[in-house]
């Protein structure tokens, strides 16, 4: 019987040190590391062109998720959002917002200036200077050839388009929606672009066309467009990116400490 309870002893003993080392093998798997997060909201930039590889079904219903469970202000989650990978949606969506552009920039066309149309020198712009500035040239004296370059990222150029909708006064609820669909996108190996040009349009004299086609609840207005897609290459070296520098911490950040 004494042995018995030996046995017993040494088995519980056993399962308990097995146990202790599964569980430390467990946790030491948990991902602590905050880093890819930090680079996602401090560092990265809006992309300008994608290419044209789809967004895989799975990595969109997490997109998708993420804003479904954004915070909202009383967790009234008082937002909508419509998946657009259909050409031909999208096209209609591309063609609103062709309405919106004057005649002359149509078809890639700029207007003349002013004093072209007019004849007259339009006021308040400086006499040309006989020696403008130089740009400082670029390594090895090249020139950046921009003769080819596409127009940036508008709607249709990116295989994943997300038209966000929400009611009047709860855009702020709306952003953080798009905020933490933009971030999980980015963190899925995507590049984003938040348009907002693409509401005058939408919330236009065709809105209940627009709201027909995309299933926007009747209460809600268009918020903003997400982009979503792969970064074509290269382009995080394109001079033609035209990123605006950020403002210093210290410029927009006011601390008031006892």
């Amino acid at each position: 019987m004494k042995k018995i309870m030996i046995i017993i002893g040494m088995g519980l003993v056993l399962s308990m040190a097995l146990c202790g080392c599964s569980v430390k093998e467990v946790t030491s798997n948990v991902k602590t590391d905050n880093t890819d997060t930090t680079v996602v909201l401090t560092e990265i930039k809006t992309t300008q062109y994608f290419s044209d590889e789809k967004v895989a079904e799975d990595d969109m219903q997490k997109i998708l998720s993420a804003g479904v469970n954004a915070p909202s202000a009383m967790n009234t989650q008082p937002w909508h959002f419509t998946a657009v990978t259909s050409e031909d949606v999208t096209k209609k969506l591309a063609d609103a917002m062709d309405t919106m552009r004057p005649p002359a920039f149509k078809d890639g066309n700029m207007p003349s200036p002013p004093e072209q149309r007019s004849g007259e020198k339009p006021k308040d712009i400086p006499e040309k200077s006989d020696n403008p500035p130089q740009k400082p040239p670029m390594p090895d004296g090249e020139k950046p050839d921009f003769s080819n370059k596409p127009n940036k990222a508008g709607i249709g150029d990116a295989p994943l388009t997300i038209v966000i909708s929400c009611e009047e006064g709860s855009e702020l609820s709306a952003g953080l929606a798009i905020q933490n669909m933009s971030a999980e996108a980015q963190l899925l190996g995507y590049g984003t672009k938040i348009l907002t040009s693409p509401t005058i349009a939408l919330n236009g004299e065709n809105q209940a066309e627009y709201k027909e086609l995309l299933n926007i609840p009747e209460n809600q207005k268009v918020a903003a467009v997400l982009l979503v897609g792969k970064a074509a290459s290269g382009e995080e070296n394109d001079a033609m990116s035209s990123a605006t520098t950020r403002n210093s911490f210290d410029e927009m950040v006011t601390v008031l400490n006892q």
